[in-house]
């Protein structure tokens, strides 16, 4: 059973770049704990790191892991032009997709109003983020095949 989530988030020219991939590391580990596997993009195609992979590359890589994902979870904080492809690659594939943001930061409407989009989680700090990611986990539809899978419910 595929139980892939793709872990989508700003990547390029963003500020404070290593706090921010330690919150897309948080989310991946999150997603371990309830048995998902994570595909973390800056894991294989980090601007930085990995400024030799073509963007071409980068497309092929990032919009496969998001048609083959089970669920999207995107952090949509900081404005990003490839996480809003993410969400509308997966909305395409027919994979679910969270959105997460600081309740401060404004999300474009067209992003909220996506039909993917199966819940948004507004939050005031990190920790308060992932307790209700950790809640949605537990409930979606993906986590309880996986258990019933593993013998664990009836």
């Amino acid at each position: 059973m595929n139980t892939k989530v793709f872990i989508s988030g700003a990547l390029t020219a963003i500020s404070d770049s290593e706090r921010v991939k330690a919150d897309y590391e948080r989310i991946a580990d999150l997603c371990e704990v309830h048995g998902l596997t994570p595909y973390v993009p800056h894991r294989y195609t980090d601007p930085v790191i990995n400024s030799d992979v073509s963007s071409q590359r980068v497309y092929e890589l990032d919009s496969y892991h998001v048609r083959t994902a089970r669920l999207v979870i995107a952090y949509v904080g900081i404005p990003s032009l490839g996480v809003g492809q993410e969400v509308e690659i997966a909305r395409q594939s027919d994979v679910p997709v969270i959105l997460l943001y600081e309740r401060e930061h404004p999300v474009s409407r067209m992003t909220r109003g996506c039909p993917g989009v199966v819940a948004e989680i507004p939050f005031d700090s990190f920790d308060e983020a992932l307790s209700q990611i950790s809640a949605l986990l537990q409930n979606l539809p993906l986590a309880r095949e996986m258990k019933k899978a593993e013998g664990m419910l009836s």
